[in-house]
């Protein structure tokens, strides 16, 4: 017959909330946002102005590091493609001639590629309507930096 098992205690070996928060705090703290300012070289003008616009909007809400730098860049990069999907669009319009008559304009199918991936970085990087909202209202009704830094680390 087995032997039964002993209880064990509830959250032995486990960090509670507050000593998570600080180590993310002392983490970040290790990375500067030194180099965040500079977009990379081989960006076309496009993409750099979309870069230094999500930096400018990051630095809004003080959730920017140097580990933030390459899904910027990629934001960036899927800002200037959509925007050219777009002017693509504009210029030769929705539908092409295709081999057997009209058809959708391929950059249709990236556009929506673009967006969809565009749209999973900026949740990544808390840039989404919905979560500037959440932000918002948080530090408005003064329930303090901890419980914003609870929402933004998943705890």
């Amino acid at each position: 017959m087995a032997k039964p098992q002993e209880f064990k205690q509830r959250n032995q070996g486990r960090t509670s909330g507050t000593e998570l928060i600080a180590k993310q705090q002392e983490f970040s703290e290790q990375f500067s946002k030194d180099n965040i300012e500079n977009s990379p070289t081989y960006f076309n003008e496009t993409a750099k102005k979309y870069y230094s616009f999500i930096v400018k909007e990051l630095k809004k809400i003080d959730l920017i590091s140097d580990l933030d730098k390459p899904l910027i860049e990629n934001l960036a990069f899927y800002y200037s493609l959509i925007e050219d999907c777009h002017r693509k669009i504009s210029n030769e319009g929705q539908f092409v001639d295709g081999l057997h008559g009209l058809k959708e304009h391929p950059a249709t199918a990236l556009l929506n590629k673009h967006t969809s991936k565009a749209n999973e970085l900026a949740k990544l990087l808390c840039l989404t309507a919905d979560t500037r909202t959440k932000l918002q209202s948080i530090s408005e009704s003064n329930e303090g930096d901890q419980l914003i830094s609870q929402i933004l680390g998943g705890y």
